[in-house]
């Protein structure tokens, strides 16, 4: 938790409608991968912690006997339950609406313990301690976040204004499709040990079937970008415009953004590793401007409950500016490569015993 800062219901409020839409997916393949590393094998307990709508807690419920995902937005639970329901995992998967510092909230125990880009909202050694002892005995906290090595870290941050790690990532994006064209060996996921040499995964990425897609919907890893690129740094001159020069946060600011460090405060709770895979990124993905819009929305510092009464304006002037920029209402991005933290809790600890996972 920033210190001079305080965690209030209102941080997300009114995002959860836009996360869908609007951030951007986790690599492909970075399910699998996890499943790989872990050995997922459709049994055991998944405990999501900040789950958002589902994005990490959904796509991995076909792996674990429960996923359990905790929130403190109504709105969040909400969104995914439905994508629970639509994706036909609603038996797999249970929400609570709670904060990371209300936990063990009676939950039990768990194998595996997740957060994705969202521990940097929690008060972090004590949230640490907490999912220390929730995890069985050789259990694993596993923390998602985006690879920042494009131009999509300066999507995060609107610049200086949103420097930080958004809350949660998207599980989809309207025109995540592929063609069909060779992985190049750049593109094969890589794990290592923190103290180990880093080496190559033996499973690789594949592209899917070719489509009938227009070339111009994702050309995979093109070197030219069919559209222009997101005016990031435009969108946050007009949000500053209307909430001020300091990043909002909730009824709070964040000066400095948010916190980064989270080595450390594992280390000190007492994981071991982290083993550390990054899956590869790097396709072009088609925004619409309804796209882009969803996306402002769905971020803490630009949340729509913090617009007030000049609600509508603000997104008559962001639309007015995204088309602008691209008469067609279309631009590209390249989709963020994704690191994934696996830390290890010792199998010679004691288990805290419970529903066990």
């Amino acid at each position: 938790m920033v210190v001079g800062w305080e965690w209030d219901e209102s941080l997300f409020a009114g995002a959860a409608a836009y996360y869908r839409r609007g951030r951007l997916p986790y690599a492909p393949g970075w399910v699998e991968v996890l499943a790989e590393e872990l050995g997922l094998d459709g049994r055991g307990r998944l405990l999501d912690v900040g789950c958002g709508p589902g994005t990490l807690a959904l796509p991995l419920a076909h792996w674990f006997g429960e996923v359990v995902g905790v929130d403190p937005d109504r709105g969040m639970i909400a969104e995914a339950e439905r994508a629970a329901g639509e994706l036909g995992v609603a038996s797999r998967a249970r929400w609570v609406r709670a904060r990371a510092e209300e936990l063990p909230a009676g939950l039990g125990t768990f194998g595996v313990v997740a957060f994705g880009q969202s521990f940097h909202w929690v008060e972090r050694e004590r949230v640490a301690a907490t999912v220390m002892g929730m995890l069985r005995p050789g259990g694993t906290l596993v923390h998602v976040s985006d690879l920042k090595e494009n131009e999509n870290e300066k999507a995060e941050g609107l610049g200086e204004y949103g420097a930080g790690t958004p809350a949660h990532s998207a599980p989809e994006v309207s025109a995540a499709r592929y063609r069909a064209d060779p992985v190049p060996e750049a593109m094969s996921t890589r794990c290592r040990a923190d103290s180990a040499p880093e080496v190559t995964s033996t499973r690789r990425l594949t592209p899917p079937a070719p489509t009938d897609s227009p070339p111009d919907e994702l050309p995979y890893l093109a070197d030219e970008l069919p559209y222009p690129a997101v005016p990031y740094e435009a969108i946050g001159e007009v949000v500053r415009r209307y909430l001020g020069p300091v990043r909002r946060a909730g009824r709070g600011v964040l000066p400095r953004g948010t916190p980064g460090g989270e080595a450390e405060v594992f280390a000190r709770a007492g994981f071991a590793g982290p083993r550390r895979c990054v899956v590869p990124g790097g396709q072009v993905l088609v925004r619409s401007v309804d796209e882009v819009v969803a996306w402002t929305f769905s971020m803490s510092f630009s949340a729509p409950h913090l617009f007030g009464a000049e609600l509508p304006a603000f997104e008559e002037e962001l639309r007015r500016l995204l088309y602008e920029a691209s008469p067609v209402g279309r631009f590209s991005a390249r989709q963020p490569g994704t690191e994934v933290f696996l830390w290890r809790k010792d199998r010679s600890a004691v288990d805290p015993g419970g529903p066990t996972g």
